[in-house]
């Protein structure tokens, strides 16, 4: 199933989540709906195994996309009946006049936030992520003896549980608490060892590598989930749907990168070389991690 259509609502549903529901709430809506997302997208796997015909995956598509949207529909019209206009006090009014003087320094704030070293990273962590689900089962068949197709594609599936599951640990983890870019950079070095081993495809046991992908994918998806908090800091300045418009650009950069350079690499250069690739630009995600965090650190302390 396409799930396309979920870049151009995300902004609009984060805005929503971020600026509407308390605090507390917020974040753990934002954890929980990116773990939908995840769980959407391994239900499609999923179902796509038991479609016989292709052209009925647009079928199924759009028979889903316009349940939910009917759903949608009589929810909001359901909570829309209980909403009440909320009276604003002076003191309301004067951060709302502040919050409008900020919008109009989106370029400055953006730079000093030190967000778009983060673009760059979270385009280099997409490309990953997307990268060892999509090319994950040729490799193994072309690197090891006697690895059917239908085992190796049973690879993505299990690779997209253990995305899932690594959302669902981000919804529940203490480290919520943490700097966000702190806990992304502490699962950017836990993958390098990981993607080491990986890098040692065709040479070392199937099983190793399998291995490292899984707790790879657990270790990427799990710190993907924290740019989500990255993005409703900006709430202060009346931008949260922008930057986090902004960051699903760089999360479709990377996969549009990662469907060209890591086929036309393992074509023309070999798995080796496109294995020790993933490990060099993980360990460039991880050294501008280490740039951003001191300058992000800052920014957030400014704000409060």
């Amino acid at each position: 199933m396409p799930p396309r259509p979920w870049f151009g609502i995300w902004p609009s549903i984060f805005k929503i989540v971020s600026t509407e529901l308390a605090p507390a709430h917020s974040i753990t809506a934002i954890f929980y709906i990116c773990l939908a997302s995840t769980a959407g997208l391994l239900l499609s796997y999923i179902l796509a195994v038991f479609i016989s015909d292709w052209k009925n995956n647009f079928l199924v598509s759009a028979i889903v996309l316009f349940c939910v949207t009917v759903l949608f529909y009589l929810i909001y019209t359901r909570i829309e009946k209980r909403m009440v206009i909320e009276e604003i006090s002076p003191q309301k009014t004067q951060k709302l006049e502040v919050r409008e003087k900020k919008k109009g320094e989106f370029a400055g704030v953006l730079i000093k936030s030190g967000v778009p070293i983060i673009f760059v990273a979270y385009v280099i962590q997409s490309m990953l992520s997307n990268g060892i689900k999509a090319v994950a089962p040729v490799m193994l068949m072309e690197s090891y003896e006697n690895i059917s197709a239908a085992l190796a594609n049973g690879l993505n599936i299990i690779l997209i549980a253990v995305g899932a599951l690594g959302v669902f640990l981000a919804s529940i983890s203490l480290l919520r608490r943490v700097s966000p870019i702190t806990v992304i950079l502490g699962f950017s070095l836990l993958c390098l060892p990981l993607l080491l081993l990986v890098s040692r495809v065709g040479k070392i046991n199937i099983a190793f590598v399998v291995m490292s992908m899984a707790l790879a994918m657990l270790f990427l998806m799990t710190s993907s989930s924290y740019i989500s908090p990255i993005s409703k800091t900006f709430s202060a300045y009346g931008c949260v749907g922008t930057i986090s418009g902004l960051f699903n650009c760089m999360a479709s950069l990377g996969i549009v990168f990662s469907n060209y350079l890591f086929t036309t690499f393992s074509e023309n250069y070999g798995w080796e070389f496109t294995t020790r690739f993933w490990l060099y630009i993980a360990i460039a995600e991880t050294v501008l991690c280490l740039v951003a965090n001191p300058i992000w650190k800052k920014f957030v302390k400014n704000i409060k």
